[in-house]
């Protein structure tokens, strides 16, 4: 199964909202759950992988309703910040001091102890630099990770690569770093587009 990082979001056969990161647990490579900004309140959910009834290259569908999805654990909590407004005060007496509030995004993520959260636009470096982002997961019935698909800029465009799990000396926030040379994933299968790369047998 193509698990995309930042693919629409769908249930109740419409369209609502798309995912920002998936939390992986490293010891097991398993997938937990993703997360799905909504669009109706543009809050982001945790959602168990378990409720994922079939994926597209672009596309997750699950298998709740709107009302369930809605009552998901929020994953991103917001804070505000009060600060006071220096140029006011120059102007005025310091007791009509103005404060400004400012609404801080994403300032706390509620990921489960032990687990990593892997956002939109994470890296991929190789033994010897970085290589580009990753775009997807496939993962197994039983949810582990089998690959990462590594999308590689280039000025003719972006090609798309399969990685091996085994091929993945460790994760950490944001970055998987890859036990192979650049010139190790030069070999590997790529593709011009997604949907190419999983036709491949």
């Amino acid at each position: 199964m193509f698990l995309p990082i930042d693919g629409k979001v769908w249930c109740d056969d419409c369209e609502v909202g798309h995912t920002t990161c998936v939390i992986v647990e490293p010891a097991t490579q398993h997938i937990t759950d993703i997360v799905v900004l909504l669009a109706a309140d543009q809050t982001q959910r945790l959602v168990p992988v378990e409720w994922i009834q079939q994926t597209t290259p672009d596309s997750v569908y699950l298998n709740c309703s709107q009302a369930a999805l809605d009552a998901q654990p929020r994953f991103a909590l917001r804070k505000v910040i009060c600060v006071p407004n220096i140029h006011y005060s120059e102007q005025d007496s310091p007791a009509r001091t103005l404060f400004t509030f400012y609404a801080a995004h994403n300032v706390e993520e509620n990921v489960p102890e032990g687990e990593l959260a892997i956002h939109v636009g994470a890296k991929i470096h190789a033994a010897d630099g970085r290589l580009g982002t990753i775009s997807e997961f496939i993962v197994d019935e039983n949810d582990q990770i089998t690959h990462v698909v590594l999308d590689e800029s280039h000025w003719y465009g972006t090609l798309h690569s399969l990685i091996p799990i085994d091929a993945v000396d460790y994760i950490d926030e944001d970055r998987l770093v890859l036990k192979l040379t650049r010139d190790d994933v030069a070999h590997l299968p790529h593709r011009r587009s997604i949907r190419a790369l999983q036709s491949d047998p």
